[in-house]
């Protein structure tokens, strides 16, 4: 991995159109867990929109990790030094947050001992999946942020610390994991939805991100896009998507799923990685102007605190809401949701994320030479 990316690696300047594909994953978490089931078409939303998630984290955790391996590979500053930065920046973005809406929800809800222990130590993934199923309508969406915790207290030591080729094949490897852990956990006895709940599972996902982040450092990012076999690749993936949405149309439950149901139906990565990079570089006409327009530029940016709390908003069902129609309902949810993650990020999250400005990723000058030494 060469220590000066080229030029085109990567697009300068702020990528609009991802933040619109987070919004369109929030949404679609949020649709899956605001109506009804006769409202979700046969199709699993909430698992759409958390492995959209899943390929746009890969993807931008990995690009802002090969910018630190170039740091380090310039001898600017050491690996131990360039870790840290990263954790302490995430730590500030995501902790805070979680665990100011956890102690909230730890006094306020029933919740059992066990799911307690898993939230409170980012494992409630293992738990969930384990245990055959999540217990807390309010928190269930939690075991997805577990999963990226985990994921992240691995990946950047394989980024930082392999050779370009190692990074390569470890993430070659990921994608082979993802999909055996679930069909392994599926042919086990586990529920269809709790296969992909354990990290292994998501490996694929997370991976396939980090996939375009590798291959548009090497090649660019519109270059990458244009080429011929980008393109094949794209209607393969679209293919395989579109095969998946047919399996879970037609599938019930686990009652009626076969192993290669579950291999098709989540094997989702591909196309969101294609559709990844198209944002990266700028998709045209319409979608490029949706994607890029302010609603969902806005939605993308709190997506965090959309996140968290869209599924609290339905504790309003039990204040009288639920007698309403389903369609009465979203709006209601929607507006609740939006106020409190605009409330969180301007009056929590960003004045936290004003911190991250105290760890720069890259070290000063005048640091530099004691991180050498210390490498």
């Amino acid at each position: 991995m060469s220590s000066t990316p080229p030029p085109s690696a990567r697009p300068a300047g702020h990528l609009a159109q991802l933040d619109g594909l987070r919004a369109l994953a929030v949404l679609a978490v949020c649709w899956h867990h605001w109506m009804p089931k006769r409202f979700h078409l046969g199709l699993n939303w909430g698992a759409i929109g958390v492995d959209l998630f899943f390929v746009l984290s890969g993807f931008l955790i990995t690009g802002i990790l090969l910018d630190c391996r170039a740091h380090v590979e310039s001898g600017a500053q050491s690996v131990a030094f360039t870790a840290r930065r990263f954790y302490a920046r995430r730590f500030l973005r995501i902790f805070p947050l979680y665990y100011a809406a956890l102690i909230v929800a730890t006094l306020a809800l029933p919740l059992a001992a066990g799911t307690l222990l898993s939230l409170w130590t980012y494992t409630f993934n293992l738990y969930g999946a384990f245990a055959g199923g999540l217990s807390g309508t309010f928190v269930s969406h939690f075991w997805s942020l577990a999963v990226e915790e985990q994921f992240y207290l691995v990946w950047p030591w394989v980024v930082l610390c392999l050779t370009r080729r190692g990074v390569l094949w470890a993430t070659f490897l990921a994608l082979l994991i993802g999909p055996l852990s679930r069909h392994l956990m599926f042919t086990n006895g586990f529920a269809f939805d709790a296969t992909r709940m354990i990290t292994p599972s998501c490996l694929d996902l997370l991976c396939g991100g980090a996939l375009v982040a590798l291959c548009a450092r090497a090649r660019g990012v519109a270059e990458l896009a244009a080429r011929p076999a980008t393109r094949v690749f794209g209607l393969a993936a679209s293919a395989l998507a579109l095969w998946g949405v047919w399996i879970q149309t037609r599938v019930e439950g686990q009652a009626g799923a076969s192993a290669l149901d579950v291999l098709v139906v989540y094997s989702r990565w591909p196309f969101f990685a294609w559709l990844v990079l198209l944002a990266a570089r700028g998709l045209p006409g319409v979608l490029g102007r949706v994607l890029a327009s302010r609603p969902l530029g806005y939605v993308g940016q709190i997506s965090y605190g959309v996140y968290v709390f869209h599924a609290f908003a339905l504790v309003l069902d039990r204040f009288g809401l639920a007698q309403f129609h389903p369609l009465v309902r979203l709006p209601v949810y929607a507006l609740v949701t939006l106020v409190l993650a605009t409330l969180s990020w301007r009056f929590f999250e960003a004045p936290i994320n004003a911190f991250k400005d105290r760890f720069p990723y890259r070290d000063r000058p005048a640091e530099a030479g004691s991180a050498r030494r210390a490498a």
